[in-house]
């Protein structure tokens, strides 16, 4: 844990000579002069070295020099001074202390300045064990630098020659846990590592062949990740899907990953490529539900969903709707881009959304979200109940809670939503500002990033006129945007 303890020793030496007054000398208040604006950046590092030289004793001295290196009001180059000066501190001969100091303020720190400098510190003093955080810190989006040309990844090179990134990355992951809050940091390197494979293995075949090369490591994680690799086919790719794997694999979800794990076992190798977690549910359903569905090829339900789909009347998202140049929301368009599992969860979908009283319970959560202009609407669509029995689908409304109310085009989806409906086929949510929406129907571009993070499928239900009728949109991955068409009074039925 990190030092609280202030300093509090004056400051008040002689200038040699009296030939000019030294304003460092005329300081009484170590800690105010440091976070204030009466002294230059200069004239605060100086200060640092007579804050050091003032400690009753080395421990003291130590104590004051983290607190200046913690303190962010004291600037970068006064902390990066005082954290060479504990660097090079006798009383830390093998930089023990100084190494767990950094390895819990580099985590959350948010300064280039400071975390540069530490980089430089690590390369050149060979501190290998500041991986975890370093790749914490290369995880978070550069600005306007490639991951390549920032100073975490070059220290991750020298200390680790000639082993590629992803490797790396994957090795903080594949720790063993700590413990205490050893344990929390390592959880959040981890989540970290992840986050930065999403970006360094965009289709996770590295990920998958650093699972088959280390088969025996017992981390709780690897076990997750190998149990969804291996039962449901497929890898997360995000730090969000790594946390939906984790949800799945929850004891109150036995009964679930069972028929999962069952029904993607039966399917035959083509429709096995390209698997995400995303599929599981789909497939299990039409495995208890639609059986043959899980017999056709990509082709063939492909020509089922075009024949369902055929005649609806679709409301594509326009120009005045912002976010143009997405692309296109049209079946046909999309088909393309699709694999196999992608066609059979808009197809169980496309069966959810015309489930019988699905469109009047939307509509009346809509016409909620209409009257709230605090935030967007929605919650998961699922077809299994609190005893984990299958069941008619429904739309589950999960309102935000006020802390998670930004504005009236905006949702956010709680955590007790992603809890409650990890094993549910879709999350959705409403473009109801007002009862006519038809120019904003479809996923915004906030919307898309969601789903490329989540990993999970999106729908979002946009009123096109009175009465209850809505535009349906499936949108999932950064590539796929479907429309379905309408539901409600008036809409297609769906019943083909």
């Amino acid at each position: 844990m990190r030092s609280h303890a202030l300093v509090g020793t004056a400051v008040v030496l002689a200038v040699a000579g009296g030939c000019k007054t030294d304003r460092v000398a005329e300081v009484t208040d170590n800690k105010a002069a440091l976070t204030g604006t009466q002294l230059s950046t200069d004239e605060k590092v100086r200060l640092v070295d007579r804050v050091a030289a003032s400690a009753a004793t080395p421990q003291a001295r130590r104590e004051a020099l983290k607190d200046i290196a913690w303190t962010a009001s004291n600037g970068y180059r006064s902390r990066n001074h005082a954290i060479n000066l504990l660097a090079d501190d006798p009383l830390d001969a093998d930089g023990t202390d100084t190494r767990a100091m950094l390895a819990i303020l580099l985590g959350p720190e948010p300064d280039r300045g400071v975390i540069d400098h530490v980089c430089t510190l690590a390369a050149e003093r060979g501190w290998k064990d500041l991986t975890p955080v370093l790749v914490r810190q290369l995880a978070r989006p550069g600005l306007d630098t490639k991951d390549k040309d920032r100073a975490e990844w070059a220290v991750l090179a020298k200390l680790h020659p000639g082993k590629p990134m992803e490797e790396i990355a994957f090795e903080v992951f594949a720790a063993p846990e700590g413990t205490g809050t050893a344990k929390e940091r390592g959880e959040r390197a981890r989540e970290a590592a992840w986050q930065l494979l999403t970006r360094l293995d965009k289709d996770g075949s590295r990920r998958r062949a650093f699972l088959a090369s280390m088969a025996d490591n017992p981390a709780p994680a690897m076990a997750d990740v190998r149990a969804v690799a291996a039962e449901l086919g497929a890898v997360p790719l995000t730090a969000s899907e790594l946390s939906w794997v984790r949800q799945l694999r929850r004891s109150e979800n036995e009964q679930w990953w069972v028929q999962a794990r069952s029904a993607v076992a039966a399917l035959p190798a083509a429709a096995r490529e390209g698997l995400a977690i995303r599929h599981a549910e789909p497939i299990r359903w039409a495995a208890a539900h639609e059986p043959s569905w899980l017999t056709m090829s990509r082709a063939e339900l492909a020509d089922l969903l075009t024949a369902r789909l055929k005649g609806r009347e679709l409301f594509l998202r326009g120009d005045g709707g912002g976010d143009a140049g997405q692309g296109s929301e049209r079946l046909s368009d999309n088909l393309p881009k699709m694999v196999w599992g992608d066609v059979l969860a808009v197809l169980v979908i496309d069966r959810a959304v015309h489930t019988p009283g699905i469109a009047e319970k939307l509509a009346a959560q809509a016409e909620e979200d209409a009257n709230d202009t605090t935030t967007e609407y929605g919650g998961y669509i699922g077809s299994r109940n609190a005893k984990g029995e299958d069941g008619p689908f429904a739309a589950n409304l999960y309102a935000p809670r006020p802390t998670q109310r930004f504005s009236d085009t905006r949702f956010v989806a709680s955590d007790e939503l992603l809890t409650n409906g990890a094993t549910g086929l879709a999350v959705y949510h409403f473009h109801a500002q007002k009862y006519a929406n038809a120019e904003f129907a479809g996923p915004s571009g906030g919307d898309i990033d969601y789903a490329r993070d989540s990993g999970r499928l999106c729908i979002v239900f946009t009123p096109v006129r009175k009465g209850g009728v809505f535009d349906v949109d499936v949108y999932f991955g950064d590539r796929v945007r479907c429309d379905l068409g309408a539901i409600g009074p008036g809409g297609d039925s769906g019943a083909r």
